[in-house]
């Protein structure tokens, strides 16, 4: 005979935690990357390299690390609200 298997449920504590640091996390990476984008564009840099980059920059690499920041918070926002549910289902 097996032994039954224990029951696994989330701790609302622990996920609200971290759900903490994925918020703070999102923040940051958010104001550093305002903060990189102010630095690039006002670079004393001129000629065709400072444009490629700064096309790069503000093409690809500036959105990506912005969805990364909003994905951050969107997964705070999703252990926030899972927490309140295990809550509610553990009373």
């Amino acid at each position: 005979m097996t032994e039954p298997r224990p029951l696994l449920a989330m701790d609302p504590d622990r996920a609200r935690a971290v759900a903490a640091v994925l918020g703070t996390r999102s923040d940051r990476l958010a104001e550093l990357t305002r903060r990189l984008d102010a630095a690039v564009r006002r670079a004393a840099w001129h000629g065709p390299d400072r444009e490629r980059f700064l096309q790069e920059w503000t093409t690809r690499v500036a959105p990506g690390v912005e969805r990364v920041s909003e994905l951050l918070a969107a997964h705070a926002t999703t252990l926030r609200v899972e927490a309140d549910q295990q809550d509610a289902a553990s009373r």
